[in-house]
């Protein structure tokens, strides 16, 4: 799957600097893709308090100075999460490139003018 998913950045960006994935379950994703594709990887951790709340931690990969980032997670449902990532993305200075999903619960193409794909869409018909 983390093949996959660096196929789906490969085509849908020019460039990315870093990865991150979404704990808890977006983290393995995320570290797949970023080997696949020679890039860093950092990690927003989600914490206690209002839903999709959490912080960055740039232990391993940086999202500042302007670096084209690639946010992964394992399930979009209400966007919450994605949206607060972005949002710390961008207040750190990084540019978010590519929200990527294995699975979107949604109709949704973007998520705060990021573009969002998911490898399967999974909505009532």
């Amino acid at each position: 799957i983390g093949d996959i998913m660096a196929d789906v950045v490969m085509e849908e960006v020019e460039e990315v600097d870093t990865v991150v994935g979404i704990s808890i379950n977006g983290i393995a994703f995320a570290h797949e893709v970023a080997q696949a594709l020679d890039v860093e990887v950092a990690i927003h951790r989600n914490v206690d308090g209002e839903p999709g709340a959490g912080a960055l931690s740039n232990k391993y990969g940086q999202v500042g100075g302007g670096k084209k980032v690639v946010i992964i997670d394992d399930v979009l449902s209400s966007g919450v999460t994605m949206s607060n990532t972005i949002a710390a993305i961008r207040a750190s200075g990084g540019e978010v490139v590519l929200a990527l999903v294995l699975v979107n619960k949604t109709v949704r193409n973007e998520v705060d003018n990021v573009p969002l794909r998911g490898l399967i869409r999974a909505v009532p018909v």
